[in-house]
């Protein structure tokens, strides 16, 4: 808060912040964006209810989990049918949620493969096969040693 009153940002954005925090973090100041793991591989869907819910935003990181998510049958499938990568079906999955996407890569074609996502509009019934991944899976993989909470806490 005192960076913000002192002008030195216009916005103020948390990352990894439970639900209980990001409650706690609106009460004192205006959040623009959670920065959190989020794809198809993991249920974020509470603390998504619970941002929107507050007006804040998510930004997902690791949104094709370092390739994992690449590998499943129902985003192969999806990226087949619809002539599209299967780095493009994860994004599009991602943005269908009203989640940003932060990706990383070296390689002009592979950046404008992710660009290309933007454009690429999945169909309910193929966001409605990959939410069920995300909830039975629910596989967290970035993890912190020195800062382990309650992740899923009400």
């Amino acid at each position: 808060l005192e960076v913000q009153a002192q002008g030195l940002t216009r916005e103020i954005g948390v990352s990894n912040f439970i639900r209980p925090q990001l409650r706690s973090a609106a009460g004192r100041a205006k959040i623009l964006t959670n920065q959190v793991e989020f794809h198809t591989l993991i249920n974020q869907f509470d603390l998504l209810d619970t941002a929107r819910g507050l007006g804040i935003s998510l930004t997902a990181y690791t949104p094709i989990l370092r390739g994992i998510v690449l590998e499943e049958t129902e985003v192969q499938a999806i990226a087949t049918r619809l002539e599209a990568t299967p780095a493009q079906v994860a994004l599009a999955w991602v943005l269908s949620h009203g989640v940003a996407a932060l990706c990383l890569s070296t390689k002009r074609a592979r950046l404008a493969e992710n660009l290309a996502a933007g454009s690429l509009t999945l169909p309910p019934e193929d966001i409605a096969r990959l939410d069920p991944l995300a909830r039975t899976r629910n596989a967290r993989h970035t993890r912190s040693e020195a800062w382990e909470p309650e992740w899923d806490a009400p």
